[in-house]
């Protein structure tokens, strides 16, 4: 698994996007080029259900058959050695913090123990036994701002089980609303909602610069009936560049306004 893989990596064209609502699927050869194909196949209600505890997936048969069904309909073979793919999930299966800190250690090894220190007071859920990843938003000689993203090990273990059966393997992984600000390339300020049945974020970003990030729950709040699949994450996913700097927010239907 690779949550927000480093500057200096790439991830996966092929994106795949699991939501309530069905699975979404995008595949591009170039981070400039248009997309080379798009496919969605829709799930019945109940079968996803986004949260921080385990059973997010309830039905993994119909999930697993709807990833295998998407990817196929874009042309991608499963269970060969290349069957790598960027994984979009529900913003309500993460956690995304920004974090200051007055210095931090270079090496992952030094500074990531630190992070999920000062996740400790700040997550809902056991930060120890999560998996936890940052990325650098900016730095000077007195403040280190760092983007957090932290999700119970058990909850992503579903996702990627989910996309393995399917024959598939998650080469990253991506909160929904950070694969969306990922299309992002306006150099001022922007703000990005992304709402859907299930959840609200709202980001805002100045460049490669994650500002804010802040996410609502609906699902203790409404009872609402799945809207239509529509703009997916998968989109921005599979043509945005494999940077973490470049990995914004998005969930199933955003709207961004610069």
């Amino acid at each position: 698994m690779n949550l927000l893989p480093q500057a200096s990596g790439t991830r996966p064209r092929v994106a795949c996007e699991i939501m309530p609502q069905g699975v979404v699927a995008a595949r591009s050869t170039d981070s400039a080029a248009p997309l080379a194909a798009v496919a969605r196949v829709s799930l019945a209600e109940g079968a996803v259900v986004p949260g921080l505890k385990p059973g997010n997936i309830v039905d993994r048969v119909a999930v697993t058959a709807a990833i295998r069904n998407v990817l196929e309909q874009i042309g991608e073979r499963r269970n060969i050695r290349d069957a790598n793919l960027t994984l979009v999930i529900p913003d309500s299966a993460v956690r995304v913090l920004l974090l200051e800190f007055e210095s931090l250690p270079s090496r992952l090894s030094e500074a990531l123990p630190l992070v999920r220190f000062r996740l400790k007071k700040l997550l809902p859920f056991d930060a120890d036994d999560a998996m936890v990843t940052y990325q650098v938003m900016s730095s000077n000689k007195s403040i280190v701002r760092v983007l957090a993203v932290a999700i119970p090990r058990d909850v992503l273990s579903e996702y990627e089980t989910a996309a393995r059966e399917a024959g598939f393997e998650p080469g990253s992984v991506l909160p929904s609303t950070l694969a969306c600000l990922a299309a992002v390339e306006d150099v001022e300020p922007v703000l990005l909602v992304n709402a859907n049945p299930i959840g609200v974020t709202v980001a805002i970003a100045r460049g490669s610069i994650l500002l804010l990030h802040r996410s609502v729950d609906l699902q203790e709040h409404v009872v609402a009936t799945p809207t239509p699949l529509a703009r997916p994450a998968a989109a921005a996913a599979a043509t945005s560049r494999g940077r973490c700097a470049r990995y914004r927010p998005g969930m199933g239907s955003p709207a961004a306004a610069p």
